[in-house]
């Protein structure tokens, strides 16, 4: 599988959690991410090379892991202005 490939089926990852934001109940939310747009990115984490798909995957990684932030912490003003600190706090408890 080609880097071009990776990259795209990355790209359509990233896409489409953001589509997921219109899902209010934040069980369903994560199951969705987690089962349907993670799993996409572990097989090809599966069958590639790393060097092929390592940023990329972090890039996928980053996004999900924005989406759980907006979707389960809406109600708290301001997450977007988490420290680097707190992010990293976050991103391991998500």
């Amino acid at each position: 599988m080609g880097e071009g490939l990776c990259c795209e089926k990355a790209r359509a990852v990233i896409t489409d959690v953001a589509k997921l934001d219109v899902v209010t109940d934040g069980l369903i939310h994560i199951q969705l991410l987690n089962l349907c747009q993670n799993t996409r990115m572990a097989f090809l984490g599966r069958n590639s090379p790393n060097p092929l798909i390592s940023e990329i995957m972090a890039q996928v990684d980053d996004t999900i892991l924005e989406a759980v932030r907006r979707n389960r912490t809406s109600h708290v003003a301001g997450h977007v202005d988490w420290t680097p600190y707190l992010r990293k706090f976050g991103n391991m408890k998500i």
